[in-house]
């Protein structure tokens, strides 16, 4: 088994976090960068006894597209995947179900999933996390995510909370009349002008 912390943070302080639980966890896993431009995320392939700490900040609610894009390229093969976000002050909304969902569709097993407050762009905003005082949550959600991991019993996906954003036929018809009532009224619009300029002797 192999321990692997996959961090997206451009400007340290999802790491602060990822290391503290990390840290906790195991001691030491092998870091994967994901704001690495040169790194070829697709060739990294992982084990099912393998257990994946993924950190991303939360970005409008949201997990990072370059970070999500990244996630999406690599071969889980049943891996299991600890989640953490870190946000700012306001919620973080649908990132845990996004990644979660991102995660899955490149074939990870989600296990669990921890949230810490922590801006990643305006650092006047929940300045000086993590502290000391999310280093011993972080160290006690460590801990339980380890028993649970070595526990013989089944594991069941962790229920996220955040909304989906799921393609449908309704959608994609409800977006073909939106286009096809903007078009209209712009042709309609056109007709009506060259009528008038006609009229006019323009």
């Amino acid at each position: 088994m192999s321990v692997y912390d996959i961090t997206f943070s451009p400007t340290g302080g999802t790491k602060r976090v990822s290391d503290l639980f990390t840290d906790a966890f195991c001691g030491q896993g092998s870091h994967i960068d994901l704001t690495d431009r040169g790194m070829d995320f697709s060739a990294l392939s992982f084990r099912q006894e393998d257990i994946c700490i993924v950190a991303v900040p939360s970005y409008g609610g949201r997990v990072p597209a370059a970070a999500a894009s990244r996630l999406a390229r690599m071969k889980g093969n049943g891996a299991r995947a600890v989640l953490i976000v870190a946000y700012g002050n306001r919620a973080y909304e649908g990132t845990f179900a996004e990644l979660q969902d991102v995660l899955e569709n490149a074939g990870f097993s989600c296990t669990a999933a921890a949230a810490v407050a922590e801006h990643s762009i305006m650092r006047q905003y929940a300045a000086g996390r993590p502290d000391a005082e999310d280093g011993k949550e972080l160290a006690a959600f460590a801990a339980s995510v380890r028993a649970k991991l070595d526990s013989p019993s089944r594991q069941t996906p962790p229920a996220l909370p955040g909304n989906r954003i799921r393609f449908s036929w309704f959608m994609c018809f409800w977006f073909v009349c939106i286009f096809f009532d903007i078009y209209t009224s712009f042709l309609l619009r056109t007709w009506g002008i060259y009528n008038t300029c006609n009229r006019n002797g323009v």
